[in-house]
């Protein structure tokens, strides 16, 4: 993998260290209880009273262990990291991820913040965890990188500082849905500058889900907070390795149709889990604002049209609230796939690098799963290089790979059924598979200018097919487009077996059409397959038969359940490839998916092109089959 070396150098710099001779233990991905030793936290020199608070802001107390200094809205000395994080009278709070606050302070000896913690998590999962760095290092808690607080009042302290003046940084590691956090003091024997640490020249905004929090970098999920680190997710990474300051917008388990409050409330109320009132005022603009969402809409079943419409609504608010110069990059890819194809359309449609939109589509995390440690890592120095070479000018959009349909063909056969009576006129025929008994016959007919084909009991394996075509008429052709008008009455499974040399075999069920490269329409619950009359959206599934029958879940949606009921022209182009045979599906001249077969492109004059339908009632009509020019 190549890698910008500045930001490979500005990385490994920004990789937390211990100070002194301890070495910091950051989680590695292993069981969260060994990687998390925390300390419960204690208030200053044991006392069991938080620090009094009552008096001026300005004016911090002096207590016999060190002075009280408060945080809140008059304190011009702290840094927010956040600056979605608004400080009121009350406190400072901290609430996002990888939010929080940072200031420089002269002193020694031990350093306590008081605050506030609320959740709506259940027992025993009642906390979250904050990380602390001095002077740029990893500040411990004893063996620990975290220090963990629980619901309600409860403190944080750094022990031992040396004396000296630090800067120092707390940061809150644990997703926003999971405790809401407010800052109210810091108490320790020094005093503090009078000003705040200066902002940075560049401010990163990052919009997404779960994934931007750093949920499941450390352990298996088995604590509500304790798996998730937003200082080893790419976002924080980023910020670090480009000198950046970082806002976090992510909400863990929604989406811009899902959830509560989601992401548009999310993103227009400062803390939304503490106000729906408080808007946030966009004082600072971005520069970059990178939005990753997609991964609980497709969970849910969204259809591409629906979730392309909802996108494009979005990053309509997020540029009038950033302003025309703020770079929108959209990212897509980290654990679902299926949304990639339409986050390329929608910034090729919106102007691409010249209007400030780029794209970034990272590898699949293993397994589908949320990015570990090293995933994390990857996407951080991919679309951190990316977002380098933008700021430096250096960036070159790439080639625009996205399949499109061939503008000049030759139409080598066409059916549009207007004079044919009967299917055997048309060219169409029934195969019954040699290793069924059929008992019932597959019923179709021309009927009002169309194919008609009743819907057909589920039988695995098939038992029926119907040679739409006579590939042979491709014979030595490495590319080929076929074209047709469909319309569902029901949908269960329909499927076009394709430029397979054998397309129809006696071998064993597992492996029932040897060579076969399958594109499927399915409707799609989000978890399974739905059945009968169209009330989902539909999706493209890819087969493949060799060496042994594999389902490629691709599930890109197609159409939402409404369009699908009407007539819709569905084009296949199957292409000659290194790697074998790619297939990529357009609906109504719009590309949605495409995927690639390990099966050599093989087209001879025993071919054919079949359909296979199950639990499925359609009409085809305006069969077109040409070869690009």
């Amino acid at each position: 993998m190549k890698r910008v070396a500045a930001i490979l150098l500005a990385l490994a710099m920004a990789v937390p260290f211990a100070s002194c001779a301890t070495t910091d233990p950051t989680p590695n991905g292993n069981d969260n209880s060994s990687a998390r030793s925390t300390t419960e936290a204690q208030e200053p020199n044991g006392s069991t009273k938080a620090p009094d608070q009552s008096g001026t802001p300005n004016t911090p107390e002096t207590p016999d262990d060190g002075t009280v200094f408060a945080l809140n809205e008059s304190s011009a000395w702290v840094k927010k990291l956040d600056p979605r994080m608004e400080a009121t009278a009350d406190g400072i709070p901290c609430d996002w991820s990888a939010s929080g606050i940072e200031f420089v302070a002269t002193g020694k000896g031990d350093m306590t913040f008081a605050l506030s913690v609320t959740t709506n998590m259940g027992a025993g999962k009642e906390g979250c965890f904050f990380r602390a760095y001095v002077d740029g290092a990893a500040y411990l808690n004893g063996e620990s990188a975290y220090y963990e607080v629980k619901k309600g009042d409860a403190t944080i302290t750094l022990k031992n500082l040396p004396e000296g003046t630090h800067t120092v940084r707390l940061v809150k590691v644990t997703g926003y849905t999971l405790a809401n956090t407010m800052l109210k003091s810091v108490s320790f024997d020094g005093t503090v500058a009078e000003t705040a640490p200066a902002a940075k020249n560049l401010l990163l905004e990052f919009v997404g889900d779960s994934i931007c929090c750093g949920w499941g970098v450390i352990g298996d999920h088995k604590g509500a907070y304790s798996d998730q680190d937003a200082t080893m997710a790419y976002p924080y990474l980023i910020a670090e390795a480009m000198g950046a300051d970082l806002s976090v917008a992510a909400l863990s388990g929604q989406g811009l149709t899902v959830g509560n409050p989601g992401i548009f409330a999310g993103y227009k109320y400062a803390s939304p889990n503490r106000s729906m009132k408080t808007e946030y005022g966009f004082a600072r603009k971005a520069d970059y604002s990178i939005i990753n969402v997609g991964t609980n809409d497709f969970s849910n079943g969204l259809s591409a049209a629906d979730f392309e419409g909802k996108l494009k609504e979005f990053i309509a608010i997020v540029r009038e609230k950033n302003g025309a110069d703020c770079r929108i990059v959209l990212v897509g890819g980290m654990m679902k796939t299926e949304y990639n194809d339409t986050l390329k359309r929608v910034t090729r449609e919106l102007g691409g690098a010249a209007e400030k939109y780029y794209v970034y589509i990272a590898d699949q995390a293993e397994g589908g799963k949320h990015p570990t440690e090293a995933e994390h890592k990857e996407y951080a120095e991919l679309l951190g290089g990316i977002l380098d070479a933008i700021e430096k000018g250096t960036y070159t959009e790439g080639e625009d790979d996205t399949p499109r349909l061939p503008t000049k063909v030759t139409t080598v056969w066409s059916q549009d059924f207007e004079s044919a009576t009967t299917p055997e006129e048309a060219g169409i025929t029934q195969t019954i598979t040699p290793t069924v008994t059929c008992e019932n016959k597959w019923a179709y007919e021309v009927k009002d200018g169309a194919l008609s084909i009743s819907k057909h009991g589920w039988h695995n394996p098939p038992d029926y097919y119907l040679t739409l075509v006579d590939a042979a008429k491709l014979a030595g052709a490495k590319t080929y487009l076929l074209e047709m008008d469909v319309t569902f009455t029901e949908l269960a499974v329909f499927s076009l077996i394709l430029n397979n040399d054998n397309a129809i075999s006696s071998t064993d069920r597992d492996n029932n059409q040897v060579g076969a490269a399958v594109v499927s329409v399915r409707q799609n619950t989000g978890s399974g397959w739905g059945s009968g009359e169209v009330k989902l959206p539909i999706v493209t599934n890819y087969i493949d038969f060799e060496p042994k029958q594999t389902e490629k879940s691709i599930r890109n949606p197609l159409l939402d359940a409404d369009a699908a009921k009407t007539t819709f022209r569905l084009s296949i182009l199957v292409e000659s490839t290194e790697e074998g045979c790619k297939v990529s599906v357009f609906v109504n001249g719009k590309y949605s998916s495409s995927y690639t077969f390990d099966k050599a492109f093989n087209v001879t004059e025993n071919s054919a092109i079949v359909l296979w339908a199950q639990d499925t009632a359609l009409t085809i009509d305006n069969l077109k089959l040409s070869i690009p020019a």
